[in-house]
């Protein structure tokens, strides 16, 4: 992982508390791309240097914490990253290449602690000290100009203007945010997300899908919406993007598209090299990426009053009844409440073919 980093103080703090070896710093504020990090766990300055509780940063930047306790280890995975990190001893690794830390990850009460300046090298973020408010000044590689509305990225060469976002002017609305996914290939996900209180609560999540450095795909919504028919979705090697009419899924390990379909507002809810899964209105339905077919899997109940009972008609922003039990690549199976027979059934659909007749 390449290291952002700018600046890092951690002395200044340890003079400004004294000479404690462990002190909390119960006004010391923590922000990401400008906004405040709320952390269940205070930071603590440990050997004049600050410490960040662990899990809580980690899980609020979007990176997956496994923690094997008999072995004292600690993983942060980003995608196909790893940062390894051991309780007690100042040796970690970062995608198998060696480091020493300035102080040991630290486990007191409960919570693991790590140095601030690792989190730079560790998790591709600036990290700056701004003494005269006491904050520690986190920043991203990816950055929302909210006064432009724009998605920035830093580079070598400065900031770079990856394109627009939507961003609500409503009161209602929350406060912008913005995740980073890492797929197993390299590639990022960037959403940005926020709600609008209401009888309805709604929402509006912009979606970038980078690679290299580069736009693959992505989608702007023009207003929140109580249910959204703008989706995108990723699974090992493959990535499909459904808007303005057309699905496009994409070989995640070249970022090139493999396929376009001309299939209006589908829901994302799995995807293989051989099929999609989701839902259209409110069915739940398979695209065949053999065949370029799709089908209804409400379809495959011969039953009259089933079939009714399973559309979920009445119901406003409900899908249909039905749902994925076993998922292979070459074969699907779904199941259903049948209320005629009164026990559940299920239908199975084979790729390449359609819906198999029991």
């Amino acid at each position: 992982m390449k290291n952002y980093m700018k600046k890092v103080v951690p002395v200044a703090l340890a003079m400004m508390m004294g000479a404690n070896v462990m002190a909390t710093t119960n006004d010391l504020e923590i922000t990401y791309n400008g906004e405040v990090m709320e952390l269940i766990e205070e930071p603590k300055v440990i050997n004049q240097s600050v410490m960040l509780p662990l899990r809580a940063l980690s899980e609020s930047l979007g990176y997956v914490v496994e923690w094997k306790k008999s072995e004292g280890i600690i993983e942060i995975k980003d995608g196909s990253d790893i940062v390894t990190l051991f309780i007690g001893q100042k040796n970690a690794s970062i995608n198998g290449r060696e480091t020493i830390l300035e102080v040991p990850p630290q486990l007191i009460n409960g919570t693991t602690y790590i140095p601030l300046r690792f989190v730079s090298e560790a998790m591709n973020i600036e990290v700056e000290w701004n003494s005269a408010l006491r904050k520690v000044e986190l920043e991203g590689k990816y950055i929302l100009d909210k006064e432009n509305k724009k998605l920035m990225m830093k580079t070598a060469s400065g900031k770079q203007v990856l394109g627009p976002v939507f961003l609500s002017s409503s009161e209602m609305a929350s406060t912008p945010s913005l995740a980073v996914k890492k797929t197993s290939s390299g590639s990022e996900f960037i959403t940005v997300y926020q709600y609008e209180e209401g009888a309805l609560t709604s929402s509006a999540s912009t979606i970038y899908y980078i690679k290299s450095g580069k736009v693959i795909d992505k989608i702007i919504p023009t207003d929140t919406s109580v249910m959204s028919y703008e989706d995108a979705i990723v699974e090992k090697d493959r990535v499909a993007f459904s808007s303005n009419g057309s699905i496009r899924v994409y070989d995640d390990t070249t970022g090139n598209c493999i396929k376009e379909l001309n299939v209006d507002s589908f829901v994302f809810s799995h995807i293989s090299e051989q099929y999609l899964v989701g839902v259209i209105g409110n069915k739940t339905c398979i695209i065949d990426l053999i065949t370029d077919k799709k089908t209804n899997i409400i379809d495959g109940i011969t039953n009259a009053q089933d079939k009714k009972s399973v559309a979920m008609e009445d119901l406003v922003y409900s899908k249909d009844a039905i749902e994925v039990v076993w998922l292979q690549e070459d074969a699907i199976v779904f199941k259903y409440y049948s209320e005629v027979e009164g026990k559940e059934k299920t239908i199975t659909y084979k790729v390449g073919e359609g819906i198999i007749a029991k």
